[in-house]
């Protein structure tokens, strides 16, 4: 008696929709079927469990309206029982903050010693304490922080060509940036898609049969730009 849940892939605080358990009888015999939901997280408005007799080979469902007041997670768990054959599933479905996400950025430097470094923030009195978060980030030196950035940079997933292609220069950035911490440049350039210090050349990283045109321009001759 397989059973399916059709929800949205997220609530927004504030939200009101209705939640549907479909059941499918693939017996050989008309089965009834009793529908149940349980929904912890969002606040259940309309809707019952309710038993139905679905035919061989057929299938029903139930609708259940619930409305999401509180951000955080909603688990929602949904049944399909009969005497001989029963299933259920469970989704966990995040409910957003009604409102714009703000972020606040501060920093500091410490010295060895019993060095020290002050930043402080007020929250807004309207912002939900559910989505508060404050996130430290320690690095040795200014470097030690660019570094996280270059690795996202060398490992995003670049799709069809015109992205492969954008990512070309920024490569060769990541590509030189590597000589200035041999420990963690290592690491960068193994990342890097074909990219070898001093190339000049993208056809690597879009294949044999692309298409492309560069230019180069008043600066560095290292200094490559796409051209689409």
């Amino acid at each position: 008696m397989p059973r399916r849940l059709a929800a949205p892939r997220f609530f927004r605080q504030g939200d009101e929709t209705v939640l549907r358990v479909i059941a499918h009888n693939y017996l050989a015999t008309a089965k009834k079927v009793t529908f149940a939901l349980d929904a912890d997280g969002v606040s259940m408005l309309s809707g019952q469990s309710r038993t139905i007799l679905i035919p061989a080979r057929g299938e029903s469902y139930v609708d259940w309206r619930v409305k999401a007041l509180q951000t955080g997670n909603a688990v929602i768990t949904a049944k399909a029982l009969t005497n001989q054959e029963s299933d259920a599933v469970q989704m966990t479905l995040p409910v957003l903050a009604y409102g714009v996400r703000r972020r606040a950025v501060g920093s500091g430097v410490l010295f060895s010693g019993n060095g020290q470094s002050q930043w402080q923030y007020t929250f807004p009195a309207s912002s939900d304490a559910g989505t508060r978060k404050l996130t430290i980030t320690v690095a040795p030196s200014v470097a030690g922080t660019v570094f996280d950035a270059l690795q996202y940079l060398a490992s995003y997933p670049w799709g069809c060509t015109e992205q492969t292609m954008s990512s070309f220069l920024p490569d060769l950035t990541v590509a030189q940036a590597a000589h200035v911490d041999d420990r963690r440049g290592a690491a960068l350039e193994g990342g890097l898609p074909g990219i070898k210090p001093g190339s000049t050349s993208p056809r690597a990283l879009c294949g044999a049969g692309s298409y492309f045109a560069m230019f180069s321009m008043m600066a560095p001759a290292n200094s490559l730009v796409p051209s689409f």
